[in-house]
């Protein structure tokens, strides 16, 4: 199962994330720590991104992996806003991750849940936000969009 939190309402989406990290506990804390992972999505490898969620829970009977800023990484390049690498090079670098992400993504151990925190609202037209749409109607995918309050509320 797998997790989006996206939007610009930092304060919202950090109580979310964690309300899910409490609930996965399930009041152990010892275990939890233990069975929680943290990566930085930006030059995040694949390899070790699926490395993190196939790993098996030590006596529990789930894992949690939290992604920080991978899915809204991985569209950058499409816009130019990235420096570093040619922008050819880098783009097609990017789709590639994003299109094995995307295959890898239904085949997630039960036993992981993986979360994608993202500062940004994504698009609706990002391919893991298109999946997810079609998984959390399986119950194997979370969407949540956290949008700053407006002046009047």
């Amino acid at each position: 199962m797998f997790y989006i939190l996206h939007g610009k309402e930092e304060f919202g989406l950090s109580e979310e994330l964690a309300s899910l990290r409490a609930r996965l506990a399930d009041g152990d804390q010892a275990m939890a720590q233990l069975n929680t992972t943290v990566l930085e999505g930006k030059n995040l490898p694949l390899g070790e991104l699926r490395h993190a969620c196939d790993t098996i829970p030590f006596m529990s009977d789930r894992r949690l992996v939290i992604v920080h800023g991978l899915l809204s990484w991985l569209v950058q390049g499409k816009r130019g806003k990235e420096p570093g690498a040619p922008k050819s090079q880098e783009s097609a670098s990017r789709r590639n991750f994003l299109e094995k992400l995307v295959a890898y993504l239904p085949t997630l151990p039960p036993t992981t849940r993986l979360v994608f925190v993202e500062e940004r609202t994504l698009g609706a037209s990002h391919p893991v936000l298109k999946l997810a749409q079609k998984e959390h109607k399986k119950g194997l995918a979370h969407i949540k969009q956290f949008k700053p309050p407006k002046e009047w509320e």
